[in-house]
This record gives structure tokens, C-alpha cells and sequence, in this order.
């Protein structure tokens, strides 16, 4: 039997713990369906812990290429100042210096402008401390030369001086010791200094830039330090793979077969830094693949091998480069990945769509588009739909094309069924709730709802703007397949006027001859209906 309490009898502790029960599970229960409690309090305390993991995820991203890159160069420079100078030290000093360089430019994030700043000053730095420890051992080698050839001649002086150092066995010609002696360290100081330079120049620019209010994006300049360290490394590379072309041309490879091995390994360190210099850069990838797991295969499939014909034909014949998390996500680290997706989305030109029934109710999905909408251009958006139920009155017009049509009767079908298909993606669109997006995981679903309602300021206002934004795109999809749809009529009624060529057979009658064209282009039956007249005309 319940027991009614009057007004203002004061609650058992029992009572006040199953009423607190109660309220913590309502609260589960609403944050699971992506209602969180609207407190001042509760979204203090959500940004506070989203920015606590940000800054977690941060360090632990960007910790350990710094370190590393800290731990090689002053491996580097220790190598250089306490060791003797052989080549095994030279091979290892530039191998981790060009290691410290490239791990230094993979901690800074692109989006931030403190960070990218501080990469670049740090890689002009490195750059003159590189060229300043050349500089020295060129200063050492040519005193050393000098001091050898005092009352002799200068290619005496540089023979006597190797061996002595004992860097080259033989006897080796004199032009090929002034390079090894003097010409290379020079080109290795010129590189430096160029690289020092333009980096340094590069980050003047982008200072002022910035000072005089210039909208300037961070990225710009890392890509400009990543180009020229690509520059920089293929130079050196090319200079010890010049190096190794003199040793045989001047044929002291049989006495030097350790030299020529290290002079090999720091041509393919320098070059296979250049080539990790050249990847996609941020920015350059023409489209973001944002599609569903449960869709067909074959139909997406057909649609990104639509997409890419029109990308072609659009660009003149260049293939498009693309993101694609089945290609580009790694199955090690996916939390970490996907905490990227920001980066990823932000670093392509167009968000490429396969609108299928099931791509809104799936929440990374929803999610993938909430990123675009906040880094990107929605109207770089592109929507390809397929697989969207047909109504009961429509008619399936690809069954109806005869094998042997013409092509353009072919296309003109085709482009009515993607008329009708993005129709029907548009009707489908009324359905969508972001709260009903499914997740494998309820808590990822929570954090990812959350997001989402902060950004928009409510998961309705959301709701709102995304059908807002796919409806616009939907739209001018439609326009254009209705401009595409008409040029494809238009081009099928061409034949019948290029076959009986009427502007040559009716010159004389300017006043006829619009009229007869104009029944001529309608149909076959028109065509031979008003032959007989124009013959008689012609007559």
C-alpha cells in the first residue's frame, strides 16, 4: 500500500536516496538520447573536461616528435665537437641532423599559429647552427691544407693533408681532393644558407602579414618550410650522389669501399627525406569520401566512378585525389585518428557525400558533415545519391532503354533517373534527427551529441541547418541535371536536321523556310510530311 505524505512532511533519508537514484537515472537516460541538462554549471564542467582531453591528446601527439627531434640534434652537434673526424661521424651527424629537422616539423598542428611560428624559427635555427658547424670543419680543412703545402705545391699540400687525416686511401687525383676537401663543404654551406634564408624570409613575410591584418593561415607557412626542406635535402642529396660519381670517375673506389658505402647512405638519407618532404599537402586533396559502412558497395562504387569522370572531364583529364577512411585510416590507432577528423576534413577542397538512406543514420556520419560545416565551404559540397526507395506511380525509366538507341537518347534516360533520385533523397530528408543517428558505442554517442549541441547551441537548431544545407546542394544538383537533361534532348534532335540540311536547300524563301525548320526538327513524321513541299520549293 503507497503512502501519501502530506504537503511539507519532511522526506526519510530512504526517500531522499531512491529520489536521488531516480534523478541520476533520468539524467543518464537524457543524456543518452542526446538531451544534456541545460545548466550553466553542466556545460562548464563539459567544456572544462573537452578541453582537459584536447590538451591530454595534444602532448601525447606532439611530446614525442619533439623529443626526438631535441634528442638528434644535440646527438648531432655532441658528434661533431667531441668525436674525430672521420666519415662514419660525418654520415651519422648529418643523418640525425636532417632526422631532428623532419621530426620538428611533424609536432606543430597547422591550425595554429604560435606553434607554426616556432617550428619555422626553429628550422632556421637549426638551419645556421648546420651551417655554422660546416663552416668550421671548411675552415679546419683549409688551414690544415694550407699549413701541409707551405713551400710545396697546392695538390701536394691537399694529398699530404689526407693522408695525414687519413680520410682517403690511394692516390688520388687533385681535382677530385679540392672537392672533397673544399668544394663540398661549400655546396653544403650554400644549401644551408639558402634554406636558413627563405625560411627566415618566408616567417618575416608572414609576421608582417599578420600584423597588417592580413587573413593569412598558418598552414601556408609550413607548407612553404616543408617545400623548402624538400628543396634544401634533394641538393645535398644530389651533391653525395656527386660525390659518389667522382670517387669512380677518379678510381679510388677499390681503396675507399667504406668511404663510397657511407657517401651511398647519406645520398639515400637526404633523398628519402625529400621524398617524405613531398606528400599531399594540406589543402591539396581535391575531396573528403564521407559515406556509409552499411551501404552497397557496387553503388557507391558507381557513384565514385561518376564523380571521378566529372572530375575529369571538369579538370582536363587530371585524376582526383581523395580521402577515404578505408585507404587512409590506420586500424592501430583509431581513437587517435578520429580525433584528427577536424584536420583531415579541414586539409580538402570538397566534401563529397554518397546521400544513401542509410548515411543519416549513422552518427560519425552526421558527424563528418557537422566538421564540414564548421571548418569548410558548404557550397564545395557535392552530393551524389542512389539507392533511395522509389514511390509507387513511378516508372523505372533504365528498364525501358533500348539496346540499340543512340547515346544521346541513353544519357538523356540516365539524367531522369538521377532527377528522380534526388528527388526522392530530398523528400527523404524530412525524417532526419540527428538524436536518432546510431553508434556502436553510447557513451562515443553522448560525447558526439554533446559536441554537436554545444556547437549549434541545441540538436533542433542542428537538425534545422543540416537539412538547410543539403537541401540547398540537393537543389542546385538538380538544376544542373536539368541544364545536363536538356542539353541531352537538344543534342538528340541534331541528327535529323544535319541529315536533310534544310538551310542549304531553302536559301530563297526567308519566309517559309523558319516555319518548314521548325517542323522538320519536331518529329520523323513532320520531316516527311514537308519534304515534298521543300523539293517543290526548290523547283
Amino acid at each position: 500500500m503507497a503512502r501519501i505524505l502530506p504537503d511539507g512532511f519532511p522526506q526519510s533519508a530512504r526517500m531522499r536516496r531512491a529520489k536521488r537514484r531516480i534523478d541520476r537515472a533520468a539524467e543518464r537516460m537524457a543524456r543518452g538520447n542526446g538531451r544534456r541538462p541545460s545548466t550553466v554549471a553542466d556545460m562548464r564542467g563539459f567544456l572544462l573536461s573537452a578541453r582537459a582531453q584536447g590538451r591530454a591528446l595534444q602532448l601525447r601527439t606532439q611530446l614525442p616528435p619533439l623529443a626526438i627531434a631535441l634528442a638528434c640534434f644535440a646527438a648531432s652537434v655532441g658528434i661533431v665537437f667531441t668525436l674525430v673526424r672521420s666519415p662514419t661521424a660525418e654520415t651519422v651527424a648529418i643523418v640525425l641532423l636532417t632526422a631532428s629537422v623532419g621530426a620538428l616539423l611533424l609536432s606543430p598542428q597547422p591550425s595554429r599559429r604560435a606553434e607554426v611560428v616556432a617550428c619555422a624559427a626553429s628550422i632556421a635555427c637549426a638551419a645556421a647552427c648546420g651551417c655554422a658547424l660546416v663552416v668550421r670543419r671548411l675552415y679546419l680543412n683549409t688551414r690544415q691544407v694550407a699549413g701541409q703545402s707551405a713551400g710545396l705545391g697546392a695538390c701536394r699540400g691537399l694529398a699530404i693533408a689526407t693522408r695525414h687525416a687519413q680520410w682517403l686511401a690511394g692516390d688520388p687525383p687533385c681535382w677530385f681532393l679540392t672537392w672533397y676537401l673544399e668544394g663540398r663543404h661549400a655546396f653544403r654551406i650554400a644549401c644551408m644558407v639558402a634554406l636558413a634564408v627563405c625560411v627566415s624570409v618566408s616567417l618575416a613575410r608572414f609576421l608582417l602579414a599578420t600584423r597588417a591584418s592580413i587573413a593569412r593561415v598558418p598552414s601556408a607557412l609550413l607548407d612553404t618550410v616543408w617545400t623548402t626542406l624538400g628543396v634544401t635535402t634533394c641538393c645535398l642529396a644530389l651533391g653525395e650522389l656527386g660525390l659518389a660519381l667522382a670517387m669512380l670517375a677518379a678510381g679510388v673506389l677499390p681503396a675507399n669501399g667504406l668511404l663510397f658505402a657511407l657517401v651511398c647512405a647519406r645520398s639515400l638519407a637526404l633523398g628519402g627525406m625529400t621524398l617524405f618532404t613531398w606528400p599531399a599537402k594540406f589543402g591539396e586533396i581535391d575531396a573528403f569520401i564521407s559515406h556509409s559502412w552499411r551501404c552497397d558497395g557496387a553503388t557507391k562504387w558507381a557513384l565514385l566512378q561518376a564523380y571521378r569522370e566529372e572530375f575529369k572531364h571538369s579538370s582536363g583529364g587530371c585524376e582526383p585525389t581523395i580521402w577515404l577512411d578505408k585507404a587512409c585510416l590506420s586500424p592501430d590507432d583509431l581513437d587517435t585518428q578520429l580525433a584528427l577528423l577536424p584536420v583531415f576534413v579541414a586539409s580538402c577542397k570538397s566534401f563529397v557525400i554518397l546521400l544513401m538512406p542509410s548515411y543519416l543514420e549513422r552518427l560519425w556520419c552526421v558527424v563528418e558533415l557537422f566538421v564540414w560545416m564548421h571548418v569548410g565551404d558548404t557550397r564545395a559540397t557535392v552530393l551524389l545519391c542512389a539507392g533511395w526507395p522509389r514511390a509507387a506511380t513511378e516508372v523505372d525509366t533504365l528498364s525501358m532503354i533500348d539496346g540499340n538507341a543512340p547515346q544521346a537518347d541513353v544519357t538523356a534516360r540516365r539524367l531522369d533517373a538521377e532527377q528522380c533520385a534526388i528527388a526522392r533523397a530530398d523528400a527523404g530528408l524530412e525524417a532526419f534527427r540527428v538524436e536518432q543517428a546510431e553508434c556502436a558505442d553510447w557513451r562515443t554517442a553522448e560525447r558526439l551529441l554533446s559536441v554537436i549541441d554545444i556547437g549549434f547551441g541545441g540538436l533542433a537548431t542542428f537538425n534545422a541547418v543540416a537539412r538547410a544545407v543539403l537541401r540547398e546542394r540537393l537543389d542546385a544538383s538538380a538544376q544542373q541535371v536539368k541544364n545536363l537533361l536538356r542539353r541531352a534532348r537538344r543534342s538528340s534532335k541534331e541528327p535529323l536536321m544535319r541529315t536533310f540540311s534544310w538551310r542549304s536547300r531553302l536559301p530563297a524563301l526567308p519566309s517559309r523556310s523558319p516555319y518548314t525548320l521548325r517542323r522538320c526538327a519536331q518529329s520523323a513524321e513532320a520531316v516527311s510530311s514537308v519534304r515534298p513541299l521543300c523539293v517543290q520549293d526548290k523547283s
